[in-house]
């Protein structure tokens, strides 16, 4: 497999690096993705209900299509990327990346489309998965 572009130079989503990550983490801590997210981030956060996951009938995550979840949890959630905490998942100086505002620029027709749809909370740069 070639490398489409080389990394930082533009943003482009792909689900198949959040599909990957999500195998990464299973790797990791021998886990399957749904209990590993339970128990090192949604028991965590004090959620107050489970979120939920969709999967292939053979078992496989589609991690590339996020989780549904209870607003307040995903504000809790949003929160591990947002504030100092002690949980440990999120390392203190990705915190610090993501707050500095560092990212990929988006270009130009990434900035109007965003403008459209988040008017002033348009982001300026994305961040990582």
């Amino acid at each position: 497999m070639r490398q489409h572009r080389p990394s930082g130079k533009k943003y482009e989503y792909v689900s198949a690096d959040t599909f990957v990550t999500g195998l990464v983490i299973e790797s990791i801590t021998g886990q399957l993705l749904w209990l590993a997210l339970q128990e090192l981030i949604w028991d965590q956060i004090g959620a107050e209900a489970d979120a939920l996951m969709m999967i292939s009938p053979s078992g496989m995550p589609a991690s590339h299509g996020g989780l549904s979840a209870r607003l307040r949890d995903l504000a809790r959630f949003g929160e591990v990327f947002t504030a100092d905490d002690a949980l440990g998942v999120v390392s203190a100086s990705h915190l610090a990346d993501l707050a500095s505002g560092r990212g990929v620029a988006f270009d130009a027709a990434q900035v109007v489309q965003l403008a459209r749809r988040l008017n002033q909370d348009a982001p300026k740069k994305a961040a990582w998965q």
